[in-house]
């Protein structure tokens, strides 16, 4: 259910939602799942940062995921920019071949990212990125 809040239209990141609007965050960590959708969402949860691929989802989510009372949180979007992290121990491996065969591939609209808190696909890559060939 989505819930209207001033918190979602600023320019904060969703590592300082819990000192932002600890009411949201209250509020959100009484869900048994929060999903976050779309690209900008996903580098607002990873305080778009340009981490390693090999980072965990729930390290580079920071207080979203270590905060106490923080709620199970899954990011679904279509990669659209430089920020890609949770690709499992060999992901910045994948990322440099990625980058060597596809130049672009992070902005190409191509790749899909779903990533879930406390799921570890590790070496599953087709757990964690997809190829949409329709693009």
């Amino acid at each position: 259910m989505y819930e209207q809040h001033p918190f979602w239209c600023t320019g904060y990141t969703f590592w300082d939602l819990h000192s932002e609007a600890p009411d949201l965050f209250l509020h959100l960590s009484r869900s048994d799942l929060v999903l976050f959708k779309g690209d900008l969402n996903h580098r607002k949860l990873t305080y778009d940062c340009a981490a390693p691929a090999s980072t965990p989802f729930e390290v580079a989510i920071g207080p979203m995921a270590n905060c106490a009372g923080a709620p199970i949180v899954a990011s679904l979007r279509t990669i659209k920019s430089d920020v890609v992290v949770g690709l499992g121990t060999n992901g910045d491996e994948v990322a440099k071949e990625l980058d060597k065969d596809e130049p672009g591939w992070k902005i190409s609209g191509k790749y899909v990212s779903n990533l879930f808190m406390g799921l570890s696909c590790g070496a599953i890559l087709t757990c964690l990125i997809g190829y949409r060939p329709d693009v």
